[in-house]
């Protein structure tokens, strides 16, 4: 039991590390590329087919997927969701180190303490204990997908108003980015709940053709919300430091699936301690992003 505990802990560890290095190794591409005449206050499909022949670029994408994800489905399983975001929110230390050593960004005490911010508020929601039961049968009524549905498209809503401010400010662009690729992020993320339902039910013997359809659009709703993400942090990364942009971005994929676990699964909390916590992590992180925020709006970038 200690060594399978053990395990998941690398396993945790090994994963924060490596979405970390490869949005690293991202951002150095992104500040490779020529910069084009003209403010780039838009989202220019160009920038990503550029970074598509980038090999950096891939090889970072690659460390986030091929890596990265797997062993976050190795901790998942072998943790559970209580110390998972806490030990996978150390690696924003190699996201600290990795900009500095590798992408020249310069890192003063007030982003050290940002960072610091935000990890403990990852820590405190890991340890609030909030969870989705996968395995329930609730998540195939039609009044949760209902709500689910319209909540995905709240958060899009939302991240599409944050774009259009972007696009008419300047020093604000990159965590406003930041921001709306953090909401599609956990958008999307929230459906994983509806594939690993179906997934459970396969698992126990039910036939294939049973939830098929629903975790196949799950699954779209998924990948589109994932490939939007992507994509604006890449815009995000053109004019922002990555050791700010990052965990400005985790705000949302913090925040929103507890007010999702409230308004749209609304299943039981399995401690008191299990709001407070919640609620004192989502103000930690939001102390520190706000730090981050206003020190890169500060910042002159192209």
């Amino acid at each position: 039991m200690i060594g399978r505990y053990a395990l998941g802990v690398a396993a945790a560890l090994g994963a924060g590390a490596a979405y970390n290095a490869g949005q690293i190794a991202q951002k150095i591409a992104v500040n490779r590329l020529p910069t084009q005449g003209g403010p780039a206050r838009g989202l220019r499909s160009s920038l990503f087919m550029r970074l598509l022949r980038s090999p950096v670029w891939l090889a970072g994408f690659a460390v986030v997927v091929i890596i990265g994800t797997p062993l976050n489905v190795v901790a998942a399983l072998w943790l559970g969701p209580a110390v998972l975001p806490g030990l996978m929110s150390l690696g924003l230390v190699v996201l600290a180190v990795g900009a500095v050593r590798l992408a020249g960004e310069k890192l003063g005490a007030g982003d050290v303490v940002g960072i610091a911010l935000v990890i403990a508020g990852i820590v405190l929601i890991g340890l609030s204990r909030l969870r989705v039961d996968v395995a329930s049968a609730s998540l195939h009524e039609p009044a949760l997908l209902g709500r689910l549905g319209i909540f995905t498209l709240c958060a899009a809503s939302l991240a599409a108003v944050l774009l259009a401010a972007a696009a008419r400010t300047s020093g604000a662009r990159g965590p406003l980015r930041a921001v709306a690729a953090g909401l599609f992020y956990s958008g999307g993320n929230l459906w994983l709940a509806v594939d690993m339902n179906v997934l459970d039910h396969w698992l126990a013997g039910a036939p294939i053709r049973e939830g098929f359809g629903l975790g196949g659009a799950a699954l779209g709703v998924i990948l589109a919300s994932s490939l939007l993400g992507v994509l604006i942090t890449q815009h995000a990364f053109r004019v922002g430091n990555a050791s700010r942009i990052v965990p400005i971005q985790m705000v949302p994929q913090q925040i929103v699936p507890i007010l999702a676990f409230l308004m749209v699964f609304r299943d039981p909390v399995s401690s008191a301690w299990g709001l407070p916590l919640a609620a004192g992590g989502a103000a930690l992180i939001l102390a520190g992003a706000g730090l981050l925020a206003g020190r890169q709006v500060k910042t002159r970038m192209p």
